[in-house]
């Protein structure tokens, strides 16, 4: 009799986890994604795993889990800016209402010559960072500030395209003013939206060629950063 009274018992609070983990999963109070493309590195990686729930309310340097209809998928970016914010980039630097983001953990391209690259080539081939040659002597490569710093580099920001040369890939209301990747906006963020953007500065489809996220698509939020 006990040990029946204990497999139902055993089984009773089975079901309630299945059953709790189902409407967890439907109703988006617990979600896990996987990071599907690079445009979040060097903070997550392709195929990481993260926990994601709609209880959390969007906020700045959160990732946003949110609906895509163009691809039918599930795209994930970090929020820059929230409704009626002002966002702009000016030669590869975010500012929000005219202050400038603090942004330590992403990707920006440097330019650096050919002795320079040779001395951190060993930290580039381990940790996978975005390099492209330009001409015989110099490169681009991606690197964070602290990065810049820990290597000691004295190197200035590669501006994929100067200001006012139109970037086709960008959606019709940004391209039409000439915003690029690097110098954008500014634009004012419309109620129930919101602006991302990726952490690989110059490899993300985000706001900057999607345009505003709509509050109504956001599907979640990542549990911390």
């Amino acid at each position: 009799m006990k040990k029946t009274t204990a497999v139902i018992i055993f089984l009773g609070i089975g079901a309630v986890i299945v059953f709790g983990w189902i409407a967890g999963r439907l109703t988006h109070a617990i979600d896990i994604y996987t990071f599907s493309s690079s445009s979040n590195l060097p903070t997550h990686k392709s195929g990481s795993l993260f926990v994601a729930s709609r209880l959390k309310a969007p906020d700045y340097s959160c990732f946003i889990c949110y609906k895509n209809s163009s691809y039918h998928d599930i795209w994930i970016h970090r929020v820059i800016g929230k409704p009626n914010d002002l966002i702009e980039i000016k030669d590869a630097v975010v500012y929000r209402n005219g202050q400038k983001l603090n942004e330590p953990y992403t990707w920006n391209e440097y330019i650096l010559s050919k002795e320079q690259y040779r001395g951190i080539a060993g930290y580039i081939e381990k940790d996978n960072n975005d390099m492209y040659p330009l001409g015989d002597s110099t490169y681009r490569v991606a690197l964070t500030d602290n990065e810049v710093k820990k290597y000691n580099l004295n190197c200035k920001r590669y501006i994929f395209t100067a200001a006012g040369i139109t970037d086709s890939s960008m959606i019709a209301a940004f391209r039409s003013k000439g915003y690029t990747i690097d110098n954008f906006g500014p634009v004012k963020v419309p109620a129930n939206s919101y602006f991302v953007l990726g952490d690989d500065r110059h490899n993300a489809l985000d706001s900057r060629y999607l345009g505003f996220i709509k509050a109504d698509d956001i599907v979640s939020t990542k549990i911390g950063n």
